[in-house]
């Protein structure tokens, strides 16, 4: 859903859901070649790869909402340990033969840290009118805030609910299934209301003044 809604008016979207939307092209690719190659290197190499991808981009997007001092110290913080611990995931770490869980996991915890931080710093300011449901970008931080800590666990048993059939294994998928379709969903919510915000913008331009036009038609 999230990637049929950006491509409609892809470039009056507004810079937090092209990240967005380019998060979801990413992973994307993956998910489709899963569907038709059944190159085990590959699609473990690709499935990899999306994780630091993740990171960048959402590091983009995040890079600019954080305005106290002690914010930004924990956040930049946070980048420098997150680029240490994948130093040491790319160096040991069998990257094409085997699913990194731990980096995902590590996305997820440095993602619902940054999440957090962002809304106690809207609950400092003195106005937090600027972050509503009207914005686009409480979408999709609410994507997040959901989707990451609560997929944690499922990320952190993966090798060993992968392929496993019972009650746990199956209850754990349908968890990640559950997030995952959620978090879709307020992506596009979010892409829906960057692009009417867009298209009100736009509007009065295509207005045709008569009056001061009257020869013209």
């Amino acid at each position: 859903m999230p990637l049929a809604a950006g491509c409609i008016g892809i470039n009056k979207l507004s810079r937090d859901s092209k990240i967005v939307w380019g998060i979801v092209t990413l992973g994307a690719i993956p998910q489709l070649l899963n569907l038709f190659v059944s190159n085990a290197v590959l699609l473990t190499t690709l499935y990899n790869l999306y994780t630091p991808f993740e990171f960048i981009m959402l590091y983009q997007m995040f890079s600019k909402k954080f305005t106290y001092h002690w914010n930004l110290v924990i956040f930049k913080f946070s980048v420098y340990l997150y680029i240490l611990i994948s130093l040491v995931f790319i160096t040991y770490a069998d990257a094409t033969h085997r699913f990194i869980n731990e980096w995902v996991c590590l996305n997820n915890l440095i993602f619902t840290g940054w999440t957090l931080l962002f809304i106690t710093e809207q609950f400092w300011k003195e106005d937090g009118s600027d972050f509503h449901a009207r914005d686009p970008f409480f979408w999709y931080i609410s994507a997040y805030f959901f989707y990451s800590p609560c997929t944690l666990l499922v990320y952190s048993l993966w090798n060993s609910i992968h392929g496993q059939h019972g009650p746990l294994a199956d209850g754990l998928r349908l968890i990640h299934n559950v997030f995952n379709i959620l978090m879709y969903v307020f992506f596009t919510v979010g892409l829906i209301k960057d692009q009417r915000v867009s298209f009100r913008k736009f509007r009065p331009l295509q207005k045709f003044n008569y009056r001061a036009h009257p020869g013209k038609i």
